[in-house]
């Protein structure tokens, strides 16, 4: 027969009705709790990047970003035709005056969406952020409404401004069109801050957003479009431009191997009718005849596609 103690039964009975009472019932009670979680789980960067990606509607998966974030691989950068690390670039952000503009450039499939999703995670830890996909976007006023809707989202009290990341401006089709396809149009429109209708100084005098900087990405063929309109000696959009390298062998491998991660994040995180990556990495007993068969390619193809890490992925 099994024995209650009625006393203690009892007292559980009453806590829980205070409880009750004092949220009004349990189910707010849970539902303040998981707000509480939620909360705290945006202050991760990596969190706080999903959640901006899924507002503009990106097809990356929360396994997909947190193997880039996780598993990132540094590649070698190219300023003012010196070799610049990533860690140098970062020093060099955190060092810039306010409205000063980084440009990343690359080209296609060389990682530049990778390098911006890292530097969003690295810099949110000490700034605002808010990160933009540009692909389908055909005006400022959405831009606008994407950067409110992610400042909302971080309550931390702090007196410096907000980092503005553009990912892939080359992507916005629509707005080219509209702008009869001049690019150095709709980059004065974004950055000029002598232009009263530009997105800078609707954030600033319009939408009292205090902007730091902004860092976009660009293809280097539209790059050279608009190259007139960036560096120091153009007083409106001082520009620093850094052009990823092509990978190198041994990082190339290290991709490689890495992709066992992302079959184990997609295993954590993603249902299982969505999975996409569960055949990307052969057996354990296989690898070796993987890796062989990529330093061979390499070695004798220095053109290969492989040196681009999109295609090792």
């Amino acid at each position: 027969m099994l024995y209650f103690d009625l006393s203690k039964v009892v007292y559980i009975l009453t806590m829980l009705a205070a409880i009750c009472t004092i949220f009004g019932s349990l189910e707010i009670l849970l539902k303040s709790i998981i707000s509480i979680y939620s909360g705290l789980s945006l202050n991760k960067p990596i969190e706080r990047l999903c959640s901006a990606l899924n507002f503009g509607n990106s097809i990356a998966s929360q396994a997909e970003i947190k193997y880039q974030i996780k598993n990132f691989i540094f590649p070698k950068l190219i300023y003012n035709n010196v070799e610049f690390s990533v860690k140098q670039l970062l020093k060099k952000i955190l060092e810039m005056y306010s409205g000063q503009i980084v440009l990343i450039t690359g080209k296609s499939a060389m990682g530049k969406t990778t390098l911006m999703r890292y530097l969003y995670c690295k810099l949110i830890k000490k700034y605002r952020c808010a990160f933009i996909q540009m692909k389908g976007i055909n005006s400022i006023q959405k831009i606008v409404e994407k950067i409110e809707t992610q400042i909302r989202q971080d309550n931390r009290q702090t007196d410096k401004g907000v980092i503005i990341f553009l990912d892939g401006l080359d992507e916005a089709i629509r707005w080219q069109i509209e702008n009869k396809g001049r690019i150095e149009n709709w980059i004065i429109s974004l950055f000029d801050p002598q232009s009263d209708n530009s997105l800078y100084n609707i954030l600033c005098k319009d939408k009292k957003i205090d902007v730091f900087n902004f860092i976009f990405s660009l293809r280097p063929e539209m790059l050279e479009d608009v190259q007139s309109l960036f560096g120091y000696n153009n007083n409106n959009l001082s520009t620093s431009i850094y052009e990823i390298s092509k990978m190198s062998e041994k990082n190339i491998i290290k991709m490689f191997k890495s992709l066992k991660q992302l079959v184990r994040l997609e295993k954590k995180y993603t249902d299982i009718d969505k999975r996409r990556h569960q055949y990307r990495y052969p057996k354990i007993w296989e690898e070796w005849k993987y890796i062989r068969f990529f330093k061979k390619l390499l070695r004798n193809d220095k053109t290969s596609i492989f040196y681009y890490p999109m295609f090792v992925r």
